[in-house]
């Protein structure tokens, strides 16, 4: 499950329940998965059920717990997974890079247009409901979608790619959108499913790459930002929280973030990146968790790669 002494750590999310590519997704409670050699030490059990997608070699796998629950086709990605209360397990992502979907390991036919190279990303449960968003490619260029229970609900201009989403208590949806060299906040109302704003949090410069996350709390809003420059290869974490930008750490990277009694907490990883030549590039990380911007280490002990996620 985690090959080169590489470890994932889930992270608490106390009330959606929410995954993405090889993540650990749980309510309540936090996981450790590892084959890193170490000395042994004492572990603690928690009570949780918990999804993963998980790509092996050219096929995904849906996971709960550390038992296989589904065997997805060739070629498939697995971004994002919803549990849903009536025990119904959905999955978005792509396959052989067109988008998909999957309910309970079988592909669901969509409908939404697409020219390759595009994918669904984050899903998010609300009630009875489950929605997903992606960025879909034709012959008119990319543009976001937004997908409740299946169906196409938004669909933006062209030029605006959707990263990743996440609702607030009432309902409101929140999209992290890239248009050129701008990622913006929109904000878009669940029952007319118009646009409501749309505003610009960060601007990046033309040699810099960016993975994105957002958590949507009772009153707060924070967006995980990992900003990586692709002429040094180095990387940088951000935090976007309520309008103000919040530099994290050099050489790092956020894969999500949630809110905990009162903190921002952030996870991701410390990232070195080694250029030996043009065609050779080593990527090394440990994983580590920001705590209203203090960090802590989460590779216990790991000599290989690790990472925070979710």
């Amino acid at each position: 499950l985690n090959l080169h002494c590489q470890k994932q750590v889930g992270i608490m999310k106390i009330n959606l329940i929410k995954t993405a590519c090889a993540l650990i997704v749980l309510i309540g409670a936090t996981v450790a998965v590892s084959s890193c050699k170490k000395e042994e030490q004492p572990q603690t059990q928690y009570d949780a059920s918990f999804y993963l997608g998980l790509r092996q070699e050219n096929e995904s796998y849906i996971y709960k717990g550390n038992q296989p629950l589904y065997k997805l086709e060739q070629d498939s990605w697995v971004y994002g997974v919803a549990a849903m209360p009536d025990g119904s397990i959905y999955a978005c992502g792509s396959v052989a890079s067109e988008p998909a979907l999957w309910k309970d390991g079988k592909r669901i036919e969509l409908n939404i247009g697409s020219g390759g190279y595009s994918s669904l990303y984050s899903m998010t449960v609300r009630g009875n409901d489950w929605l997903c968003c992606g960025s879909i490619f034709d012959t008119e260029g990319a543009y976001g979608v937004i997908l409740k229970n299946g169906e196409l609900v938004y669909k933006s201009d062209t030029g605006i790619r959707f990263e990743c989403m996440d609702c607030s208590d009432s309902g409101e949806c929140y999209v992290v959108a890239s248009k050129g060299q701008d990622i913006s906040l929109l904000q878009i109302e669940p029952s007319s499913w118009k646009l409501v704003s749309s505003q610009i949090i960060v601007t990046e410069s033309e040699n810099n790459v960016w993975k994105t996350s957002i958590h949507v709390g009772s009153s707060d809003i924070a967006i995980g930002i990992s900003e990586t420059d692709t002429q040094r290869w180095e990387s940088k974490a951000r935090c976007w929280l309520n309008g103000t930008l919040i530099d994290i750490e050099e050489r790092s990277s956020i894969r999500d973030l949630t809110f905990f009694a009162g903190y921002v907490v952030l996870g991701g990883s410390h990232e070195l990146i080694l250029q030996h030549s043009p065609e050779e590039i080593e990527f090394r990380n440990s994983a580590i968790q920001w705590v209203n911007g203090a960090p802590q280490d989460f590779s216990y002990g790991c000599t290989g790669n690790s990472e925070l996620r979710l």
